[in-house]
C-alpha cells in the first residue's frame, strides 16, 4: 500500500462507531532510527466557521489500525483517547 492510498479513507473508532474524520492528506510519523510507521495522523476538526478555529489534530498509533479497506480504516482507541 503507498502513503497516497490512504487519501480519502473514512477512519471509524470500533469501540463505538465514531467517524473519527476523514484523511484527506495523508500525514504519518516514522520511527527513523527502525524506518517502521509510529502512527497516522488526522487533521482536527474546524470548530464551525473558520474564524474559531480547529480541535487539535490527533495522531493514532499504528499498533491500534485494525483493518485497512477500500473505504475505511478502522481503528481501536483507548479509553482516554474518545471524545466522552
Amino acid at each position: 500500500m503507498r502513503l497516497s492510498d490512504l487519501a480519502g479513507k473514512e477512519v471509524i473508532d470500533v469501540n463505538n462507531g465514531t467517524s473519527l474524520g476523514t484523511i484527506s492528506s495523508p500525514e504519518i510519523e516514522i520511527d527513523t532510527e527502525t524506518g517502521r510507521v509510529v502512527s497516522i495522523v488526522l487533521p482536527g476538526r474546524r470548530r464551525g466557521f473558520f474564524a474559531l478555529g480547529r480541535d487539535p489534530d490527533l495522531a493514532i498509533p499504528w499498533s491500534r489500525v485494525k483493518t485497512i479497506g477500500p473505504e475505511l480504516v478502522l481503528v481501536e482507541l483507548p479509553y482516554d483517547m474518545r471524545d466522552v
